[in-house]
């Protein structure tokens, strides 16, 4: 017993000693071979799929395991596979439960749209032969949750969102095909389209495109879609609203334009036909009237100008019908008759009409806050008075918001770094001031590292000060990634605060009117929209650069965001940092085979 005591004693003694002060520090020293984390990379997201596998949230474990699925897929092609199947069985039973409502229905369809786009990288024949089973599942679910259109009720909305749904997942499943195949992408694409509805999925293609620099593939896209269109009419806003912004194109070939335009008049045609019958939902006849008004019309103008007198009459017989409690909602759409800003200020502020008065000076103010003249203050000036001028509280500010944000923007344009940050940080809101600090610093750092640092600091201590929000977390992330690349000691103390956060966070709803909801906002590269945040941590984006954080000690990152709680952030963290060490470990492997292999030439 005595030799016993004193050899435990011993042996406390060398842990004691050897024991270091963090568990991070502890793993960093143990040795490691390269080759290794590889093998713990798969683990972890073995790991962690394992325990997204456990959820009972089913929209949560798809989500996670549909990203697993992407990030294995260079590594594990076989196991990745496997993950989509089970996705896909799993969304199928939920989806088709008996119980299931349209809306849980939905959800099911889109998240398996979301996994088919992921599966057509991995494999794209087993992709393409998934999407066909899943095809007539998703008309089976159009017709079971509206037998026939009904354009009496509120129920067309149901309708036209399973359309739409349906036509996302042909455009999702092209998507990561369109450079690679183009032809297969095309076909896909124009099938989408071919019944009228045109899926808002189409402009991730475009801009795909767009910022690859690949103007004729997207000539060509754009050219099938305009035929496909012209020989059909849709009567779904949605799908109206979603062409137009795709119209909007001004390096659009003639053909196509030509294509879309036909489209447009027949739509109108058949649409005109439909209102006049009694009893359409008033909603509906709204949200037509609108879409046709703007951008559809000046869409006409520009591409058809022969058939705007044709158009412009329809339309006018149209507003006829809209419902008279509710025909000042498209008085906004009406043109102005002023053009001098100033005088036209005057002449919104004699308006008597309270409603119609903001209306009216909400599209004035976006037009000086989207202007880029060189006269920048006297024009942002202007839309200071403007914005004094609005009778909503809650419009009035949020666009006293974007018209401060706007002014740090025209600031950091102009390398006045220091008198943007002090405008930053004027904002009230806490949040607002934080993400507005955390653009300028993205920006003041390219031209003085130790300025962004300042800025980012100012940030942080904003938050700290603002109510535990989902909002607030994802601003904390956000700071983290941008310390990662400068100051990956800060950017883990970053990462422990947000951490947090999330631990202290509850989840929020939205309070803001739509009048003063979404507005688009930048400074610099970064863009927001004010008001919309995420409501729950499951919604929380997560910049991709925080995953740096894993290349410099991945043990430490992931036992910090393994004390996150709530899993549906907790595990697409963990799963970003494992993603970027086996990411990393594929690269090193890829580079080591290419000289062996000039070496055996």
């Amino acid at each position: 017993m005595q030799t016993i005591r004193i050899l435990s004693a011993a042996i406390l003694i060398s842990l004691i000693i050897c024991w270091p002060g963090s568990l991070g520090k502890a793993q960093k020293k143990i040795p490691v071979a390269d080759d290794d984390y590889y093998a713990l990379a798969i683990m972890s997201i073995t790991e962690i799929t394992g325990e997204a596998s456990k959820l009972s949230d089913i929209p949560q474990r798809a989500k996670v395991l549909i990203e697993a699925a992407k990030v294995l897929q260079p590594a594990k092609t076989e196991e990745s596979i496997r993950l989509l199947e089970l996705v896909l069985r799993d969304l199928k039973e939920w989806g088709s439960a008996d119980d299931a409502s349209w809306r849980q229905r939905n959800m099911a369809a889109s998240l398996r749209n979301e996994a088919l786009a992921v599966y057509a990288l991995v494999d794209a024949e087993k992709a393409l032969v998934r999407q066909k089973e899943l095809k007539s599942l998703e008309e089976s679910s159009v017709g079971n949750s509206t037998s026939a259109l009904n354009l009496k009720s509120g129920s067309w909305r149901a309708f036209f969102n399973d359309k739409q749904t349906a036509a996302d997942q042909l455009v999702k499943v092209a998507l990561p095909l369109i450079e690679t195949e183009p032809d297969r992408a095309l076909t896909l694409v124009v099938q989408s389209v071919q019944g009228g509805t045109v899926s808002g999925a189409l402009f991730e293609i475009v801009d795909k495109l767009i910022k690859n620099g690949n103007r004729v593939l997207l000539d060509r896209l754009e050219t099938n879609i305009s035929q496909a269109l012209a020989t059909t009419v849709t009567l779904d806003p949605y799908s109206l609203s979603s062409a137009g912004v795709l119209g909007l194109d001004k390096d659009m070939p003639q053909a196509a334009k030509n294509g879309f335009a036909s489209f447009f008049m027949r739509s109108l045609q058949a649409w005109a036909m439909v209102v006049k019958e009694p009893g359409i939902d008033m909603y509906y006849i709204i949200g037509g009237f609108n879409a046709f008004s703007d951008p559809i019309r000046h869409l006409i103008s520009q591409s058809a100008p022969d058939q705007l007198l044709e158009f412009d009459l329809l339309l006018d017989q149209m507003a006829a019908f809209v419902p008279e409690k509710k025909r000042d909602l498209i008085k906004r759409v009406q043109p102005e008759t002023l053009s001098d800003p100033k005088e036209r200020l005057n002449d919104i502020l004699r308006d008597q009409d309270a409603r119609r008065r903001d209306l009216r000076l909400n599209r004035l103010v976006a037009e000086l806050l989207r202007n880029e003249s060189e006269d920048s203050a006297k024009r942002l000036d202007l839309a200071g008075d403007a914005i004094n001028g609005f009778t909503d509280p809650d419009a009035k500010s949020a666009y006293t918001d974007l018209l401060t944000i706007t002014r740090v923007n025209a600031l950091v344009k102009q390398k006045k770094m220091i008198e943007a940050q002090q405008l930053a940080g004027l904002l009230s809101a806490e949040e607002t001031r934080a993400w507005a600090l955390l653009a300028v610093a993205t920006e003041a750092a390219k031209v003085d590292r130790i300025l962004g640092f300042e800025s980012i600091s100012k940030a942080l201590k904003a938050l700290d000060a603002a109510s535990p929000s989902p909002y607030k977390t994802q601003l904390a992330l956000l700071a983290a990634a941008m310390l990662v690349k400068d100051d990956s000691r800060r950017a883990f103390e970053t990462l422990v605060a947000a951490a947090k956060y999330a631990n202290s966070s509850k989840d929020t709803s939205r309070t803001k009117p739509p009048f003063a909801f979404g507005l688009a906002a930048k400074i610099g590269e970064i863009e927001t929209r004010l008001g919309v945040v995420p409501l729950n941590l499951s919604e929380v984006r997560i910049d991709p650069t925080l995953s740096g954080l894993a290349t410099t000690d991945w043990f430490r990152a992931d036992q910090i965001v393994r004390d996150i709680r709530e899993p549906s952030l907790r595990l697409p963290l963990r799963l970003e940092f494992a993603g970027a060490v086996l990411a990393k470990e594929l690269k090193s492997r890829k580079s080591q085979t290419v000289p062996n292999r000039r070496a055996s030439n």
